[in-house]
């Protein structure tokens, strides 16, 4: 680095999967969604669906990260919110 140059950093926005041994910059999201078993979206308001549950945050229609698997809906929804807080 030359004198008088700053040294520039972007902090980043990470969220980490459930068992935190992964991680992706939120900013490749487009959009989450709680699925269940077989890959069903769980709609608003709907609690049941075949266990477990997922979450899976799309970078486009085909490709996804994992954030874990989860015993019940609202404990999947818990845990959205929480990397929507990230935001």
């Amino acid at each position: 680095m030359r004198e008088g140059e700053k040294k520039m950093f972007i902090k980043e926005k990470v969220a980490y999967n459930k068992d935190r041994t992964e991680s992706v910059v939120l900013r490749f999201m487009k959009e989450f969604h709680i699925t269940d078993h077989n890959g069903n979206t769980i709609k608003p308001g709907q609690e049941t669906g075949c266990t477990p549950f997922h979450i899976r945050g799309y970078f486009n229609k085909q490709n996804f990260f994992d954030f874990g698997e989860f015993d019940t809906v609202k404990e999947a929804r818990e845990f959205l919110e929480s990397i929507h807080r990230k935001f």
